[in-house]
């Protein structure tokens, strides 16, 4: 299969001959961090099949995952930042 692009994440989903399906997070310059696209195409990536009978997940690069890009949380990540001081504030 083709990697699916997500933002400036791709998977690339490779399903082998012995019945295991590899699935390669690649945004290296974001340590494979996950956005909401690659996390859409990652569901549809599990999806069950019956030929799949083993999952592999990795990174390209140097990483695994970094976790979720906090980048793309934008003016929520500091709405929910202030909120969060406030209330460790109040403790």
């Amino acid at each position: 299969m083709e990697p699916v692009v997500a933002t400036g994440a791709s998977l690339n989903v490779e399903d082998r001959d012995d019945g295991v399906r590899v699935l390669t997070l690649s945004n290296p310059a974001r340590r494979n961090a996950l956005d909401d696209g690659l996390l859409a195409r990652l569901d549809a990536a599990l999806e069950p099949a019956p030929h799949v009978r083993a999952l592999l997940v990795r990174g390209a690069g140097g990483a695994f995952c970094s976790g979720y890009d906090l980048t793309h949380l934008g003016p929520r990540a500091r709405a929910d930042g202030c909120r969060m001081t406030c209330w460790w504030s109040a403790c």
